[in-house]
């Protein structure tokens, strides 16, 4: 057992001390000297797949490049599956006729025809290269005609990936699986309604990878849950679905051998990139295994291989051995940063190089590549490498014997911001019991702006959207924009820009909420007492405000005389219904309308968002004077929209109409206060909005904004008022009163846990809230099932608190 780890060390060692090419040196810094940094490289100028990648990282933000191109600990697989082709020389083979060499690319997969033995391997998050995400992949492909297989974790819903596939375009879907049955069920319907052909399976995700590079920007998952993976599960998944399913992430011959067993279709033999276990073998490296040892299993099932491919020659490589289709992943995801040409130019050159290295070592048909003279030193290869993996046996065994001492999966940060010269760091730990939260870090505001109000960009989560609604007579209400430190939650100014929100004499609201755009090209600020609403164009890669599209012009609907007669819950506030007060700005995800609530007018107005993002009156819908709507929120289906009333403490609900983004009430409004409760005197006020993940419940916090600290235990106090969607009409129905009374004043903001690339670990959802005047946080627990919320853990010192960001 010691001469294992010691020849592994050793191992380690050698190939730790010498130096490592990401690209070869064939000219590009020379060629682009010229070239800086955030610049975009003339893609006709691009020769080879190499250069897009050191073309990408001149051009993309470090956090983005470093997403695509981080693996594992140390790296030594990523460098592995790069170098490895090298260590297998050819021997070209000459007066051979290749004229017909073109007629042998068209390849089969699962049955499906395409012009190349070559594919797009899945690849998560187009949208850290593109600002249309995986729109390049698959359009590109469509293009070139070859297989692309979509991430589970790209940016873009299976549908809307769908929506841009080209009339028979033949597509296969990637996918993370776990326990979840019910989910499971509804993703692969999603996936057969797509129409895409196959289910490619990640079987190579039992953990998160531990990648230290990526860490250190932020975008990585560094928590230790685990998922459960087995034959058995891959036996009943199976049953769940008529499409045929691939397994990806097989490594050695022992695993594919029980694929055939179990009667699996295709394998796909990959390393994740080298992204998940640093010293996982090259793909190369288990193909040469599998054609030693089982070259049989070649012509029983097709296989499939990535990991490292850069030139023709690499794919030839993997053919001679057997693989029926190559992935490629990274390459075409630099390329993707010029959008669906640049992925085409990417694929033309592979192509190309496969013809002319496949005619050069004297090959006449890529189906019919002689294993035994073009992969050379392939005999000598895997006797070492069958000596090797011998050891690697036995270093596993001796981990897996010495794992009594279990890894504790990291805590989750979220960044809470406020009407304070601060803002705060908290870690929620869901992994212990019971979960605790706690204040882990403050930092000052030095750029002199304060956060009240902080989101995420949609495409680029390393910026931040700050707004400043501090307005004196010199700070009018400004939009800011930060770089966000993922890892540690400390944010760097990067720009300011003044949004026009001037107030009133003596009131200290100027901008009240701000919000990218869906495409993250304008970002948006409701000026409460500017009474206008703000657009400027925005720069996703460097976090700049560009030019301000509109003017404050943008609210003139039809004149407004408050008529009292239908006073809310709350009743009117002259101080809030002087004039229009906008108070939320709120893109719909993919129609081009925006929604604006406008406390101050009783109206929830609708504008038309142009090509050049400028803003035109569509409707508006009035409300009862004295409901004061806030804010809102839409379902992920873009189908219904639910609206907090303020002043009247209710939320009532839309159905949207899909072409024009126009609204439909349902049901009748529902009060955020207990109704069953008739004897409080507190002052009643709606906060904040959201709807689930899954859009079948609604939370509503109510504030309680009573000047008494105290208050009794049979007021209604603060509370989260949690809904029941129903499915046919998308009418609610109150099923909870979450109570805060002890230490709750003022729940203002609240912000559920996300789902995709940054959900908390473990399955679970949760909902953050905050009380403005206690300064306390509070962590509810959501059960997806029921709705239902359970306080796990609270949290002071989180200085008046108005926004959080889970990261």
């Amino acid at each position: 057992m010691r001469l294992a780890f010691s020849f592994l060390s050793l191992l380690g060692s050698a190939f730790g001390a010498r130096p490592f090419l990401n690209e070869p040196g064939t000219g590009f810094n020379e060629y682009f000297i010229n070239l800086e940094a955030g610049e975009l490289a003339p893609l006709e100028n691009l020769v080879g797949l190499p250069d897009f990648d050191e073309a990408a990282r001149l051009r993309l933000p470090t956090a983005n490049y470093t997403y695509y191109r981080n693996g594992a600990a140390g790296e030594w697989s990523y460098r592995n599956n790069l170098e490895v082709f090298n260590r297998y020389a050819i021997r070209p083979r000459m007066m051979i006729d290749v004229t017909n060499l073109g007629s042998s690319f068209p390849t089969s997969i699962l049955g499906h025809n395409f012009s190349a033995p070559f594919f797009i391997a899945p690849c998560a998050r187009g949208d850290y290269g593109s600002l249309d995400a995986e729109k390049g992949l698959v359009e590109a492909a469509a293009a070139e005609d070859i297989l692309y297989i979509p991430s589970g974790s790209a940016f873009l819903s299976i549908e809307q990936i769908a929506a841009h596939k080209a009339e028979n375009q033949v597509t296969f879907q990637q996918v993370y699986l776990d326990a979840n049955e019910t989910a499971t069920i509804e993703l692969f319907a999603r996936i057969k309604a797509s129409g895409a052909k196959a289910i490619v399976f990640s079987v190579d995700s039992a953990a998160n990878g531990n990648r230290q590079r990526a860490a250190r920007y932020g975008v990585s998952l560094t928590d230790a849950s685990y998922t459960l993976i087995t034959w058995e599960f891959y036996e009943h998944i199976k049953s769940l679905t008529d499409i045929p399913i691939v397994l990806k992430g097989i490594q050695t011959v022992e695993d594919a051998r029980l694929a055939v067993q179990h009667g699996v279709q295709a394998i796909y033999l990959s390393n994740h990139g080298g992204r998940q276990i640093d010293g996982a073998r090259a793909p190369l490296e288990v193909a040469i295994e599998i054609y030693q040892k089982d070259p049989s299993i070649f012509d029983e099932i097709e296989v499939y291989a990535d990991g490292g491919v850069r030139y023709g020659a690499d794919v030839i490589k993997l053919l001679a051995l057997g693989v029926r289709a190559v992935g490629v992943g990274r390459p075409f995801m630099f390329a993707n940063v010029w959008g669906t040409e640049g992925v085409t130019r990417a694929i033309q050159l592979l192509k190309t190089e496969i013809g002319l290295d496949a005619a050069n070592m004297g090959i006449a048909s890529l189906k019919n590549i002689d294993q035994s003279t073009h992969p050379a030193s392939l005999v000598h290869g895997v006797k070492m490498l069958g000596k090797a993996a011998t050891l690697f046996v036995t270093a596993t065994a001796a981990v897996q014997a010495s794992s009594s001492c279990q890894q504790h999966p990291s805590p989750i940060k979220i960044l809470q911001g406020g009407y304070n010269s601060t803002y705060a760091i908290l870690e929620f730990n869901p992994y212990v019991t019971p979960n605790t939260l706690e204040v882990v870090k403050y930092y000052d505001t030095a750029d002199g702006h304060l956060k009240a109000w902080l989101s995420q960009h949609p495409t680029n989560p390393s910026i931040i959207l700050g707004v400043n609604d501090d307005a004196h007579p010199d700070k009018p209400g400004y939009m800011t924009s930060y770089y966000l430190n993922r890892r540690t939650g400390k944010l760097t100014f990067i720009d300011a820009v003044d949004t026009g929100g001037y107030p009133v004499p003596d009131y200290s609201v100027a901008a009240a909420h701000g919000a990218f755009f869906p495409d993250g090209l304008v970002a948006g600020v409701a000026n409460y007492f500017g009474q206008s609403a703000a657009t400027f164009r925005f720069d996703p890669i460097t976090g700049h405000f560009g030019e301000k599209i509109n003017t404050n012009g943008t609210l003139d609907f039809p004149g407004y005389t408050p008529v009292p007669g239908q006073i809310g819950t709350a009743g009117d506030d002259t101080s809030s219904q002087a004039t229009a007060h906008p108070h939320m700005i709120a893109p719909h995800p993919w129609l081009d309308v925006l929604y604006l609530p406008d406390l101050g007018e009783d109206r929830l107005k609708l504008y038309k968002i142009g090509e050049d993002g400028t803003l035109s009156n569509l409707t508006y819908y009035q409300l009862p004077y004295g409901h004061g709507p806030r804010h809102l929120t839409i379902d992920p289906a873009g189908q219904r929209l639910y609206l907090l009333l303020e002043l009247a403490a209710q939320v009532r609900s839309y159905d949207i109409n899909q072409m024009t983004g126009e609204l439909t009430e349902t049901g009748e409004d529902l009060p955020i206060y207990n109704p069953e409760n008739t004897t409080f005197s507190l002052e009643l006020s709606g906060a904040e909005v959201h709807v689930s993940n899954d859009g079948r419940f609604v939370y509503a916090t109510q504030r309680n904004l009573t000047a008494a600290a105290v208050v009794e235990p049979s007021d209604p106090a603060d509370i989260i008022a949690v809904y029941a969607v129903s499915p046919t009409d998308g009418s609610l129905t109150r099923i909870q009163s979450a109570m805060v009374n002890e230490g709750g004043r003022q729940l203002r903001a609240m912000e559920l846990s996300p789902i995709g690339p940054t959900a908390v670990a473990g399955g679970q959802d949760y909902l953050i809230t905050g009380g403005l005047v206690t300064n306390n946080t509070f962590v509810f627990k959501r059960d997806r099932a029921t709705g239902m919320l359970d306080l796990v853990a609270s949290t002071g010192g989180t200085y008046q608190p108005s926004t959080y960001i889970w990261l």
